[in-house]
């Protein structure tokens, strides 16, 4: 992307039909672990009769929080009589009345809290890759390829950008 007037920031539409395509993708390619997890807890919370049998199965206590609406993140903040509170309110409101789909339901709402977990990492890393599109073009504007080796033109050397794994600092120009 090389920006020579306001203009050159607006995206095209096909630019943005592909990165919803690829968004889509990888959105669908990071999916796939939530989805095992689901038919996991699927499993296991079959072999409950009622909505109550599913605090005796101990292999769904982490997706039944979820399907509680708590996060992953937010477990830390829970002494355990928070965590079974949850689960209790869980079940009173939402698992007992959906009767005999109460496992349905239980894993719907499991799927729902992890989509909200996927979506938030998806934005995370559509926003980094912008800023690391933004921080090239910038870079191309403000430092030339022949200016480059200079150090005073060295103009986007404490520019910060945060990938998911470490904080990387952008020494352009050199």
């Amino acid at each position: 992307m090389m920006i020579k007037n306001p203009q050159s920031l607006v995206t095209s539409r096909q630019e943005t039909r592909t990165g919803f395509i690829e968004f889509a993708l990888e959105k669908n390619r990071r999916s796939k672990p939530f989805i095992e997890s689901a038919k996991a807890f699927q499993h296991f919370a079959s072999r409950a009769k009622t909505p109550f049998e599913l605090l005796t199965i101990k292999e769904i206590r982490e997706p039944l929080l979820t399907a509680s609406g708590l996060s992953d993140k937010s477990l830390h903040y829970f002494t355990e009589e928070d965590k079974d509170t949850a689960i209790n309110t869980l079940i009173q409101n939402f698992l007992e009345p959906a009767g005999d789909d109460f496992v349905e339901e239980a894993v719907y709402r499991f799927l729902l809290i992890k989509g909200d977990t996927l979506g938030g990492s998806m934005r995370n890393v559509i926003g980094a890759l912008a800023q690391q599109k933004l921080i090239r073009a910038l870079d191309r504007i403000y430092c030339p390829v022949q200016l480059r080796a200079n150090p005073k033109y060295n103009v986007l050397k404490n520019i910060i950008y945060h990938s998911k794994s470490q904080m990387t600092i952008a020494k352009s120009c050199r």
